[in-house]
């Protein structure tokens, strides 16, 4: 599709895509060599998720991914970000629909590692002029995240499963959705749920900083090993979702339902003008209590400080 801008994490310049510029960006990486050392993080680095571009009234979608592979002076200490459950779909999607995602990191180094990953919903112009006015996380996009009750292949989550899940998640509280908000997504199973296995313990938890937008596996990701899925499916959040109508604010002579349906038609066209980026940033450290303790020590779940995972591992 014409106009399209997919931006990918990698270790190259950059590239022409579709007559736009492909932005191939890389983290930089630092290893602790000494205790004295600045920052012993081993290896960094971030992938593109998802890329929605939305056009002219119509809402549209192309997925673009690439993978992260750093190469250090100490050690072999690299990995890579996969869906194994995306298919690149080139179909219209409008917000309400839900997109399968599932983004796993794989150890492909010769070390064993612990990871944390934040999420990036980034919104900019499709106008150059107006590049200013790009906005970061303002909270249009819910993120599944589940370990159980996928009805699909190798316990995958179905289509039609997500968009009833989905459609459940309207009649209740916001605090008791499936599909979360970016910082409200808490994979741990805290929330009751039949999508999570109460019981078990592998997985991923929040940072415990205030407003903390950290992720942590709780499992030290052994050599080729991978973690679970960080989330299982994303969704634009509809109009109606953003602005209830309790909410709206009348303007001069307005009937609570024409404010209403002004405030759904704003935000429906605000979309048009927009591409969507989401974005799964990655970051590693050797696995080692004075590595992580060095690196995270501010935001890592309470506990864990010495042995990863805590008493959830």
């Amino acid at each position: 599709m014409a106009g399209k801008r997919l931006l990918c994490a990698g270790k190259q310049g950059q590239k022409k895509a579709a007559g736009k510029r492909l932005q191939k960006k890389t983290a930089g990486k630092r290893v602790q060599k000494r205790r004295r050392s600045p920052l012993p993080l081993a290896a960094a680095g971030a992938a593109l998720c998802l890329l929605v571009v939305i056009c002219g009234g119509t809402y549209s979608y192309f997925s673009g991914k690439d993978h992260v592979v750093n190469q250090l002076d100490i050690s072999e200490l690299d990995f890579v970000i996969e869906e194994p459950s995306w298919q690149d779909p080139d179909t219209p999607v409008q917000p309400g629909d839900v997109l399968p995602k599932d983004p796993q990191i794989v150890n492909t180094g010769e070390i064993p590692f612990v990871v944390r990953v934040k999420l990036q919903e980034v919104w900019t112009p499709k106008k150059e002029s107006n590049a200013a006015n790009r906005v970061e996380n303002p909270g249009y996009i819910r993120f599944f995240a589940a370990d159980q009750g996928g009805l699909g292949p190798d316990g995958a989550f179905t289509a039609q499963q997500l968009l009833d899940i989905l459609q459940d998640d309207s009649q209740v509280e916001e605090g008791q959705k499936n599909f979360a908000l970016r910082l409200a997504l808490t994979p741990n199973r805290t929330n009751p749920s039949p999508y999570w296995d109460q019981s078990g313990t592998v997985g991923w938890y929040r940072g415990r900083a205030k407003d903390s937008e950290w992720l942590y596996y709780n499992q030290i990701v052994p050599v080729t090993g991978r973690t679970a899925p960080v989330f299982r499916a994303v969704t634009i959040r509809t109009a109606e979702d953003v602005w209830p109508i309790e909410t709206v604010s009348l303007g001069t002579g307005e009937t609570l339902e024409q404010a209403h349906a002004r405030v759904l038609a704003e935000y429906n066209k605000l979309l048009t003008q927009y591409d969507l980026d989401i974005y799964v940033y990655a970051e590693t450290v050797q696995a080692d209590a004075f590595a992580w303790k060095d690196a995270w020590a501010g935001d890592l779940p309470a506990g864990w400080e010495t042995t990863w995972g805590g008493d959830t591992a």
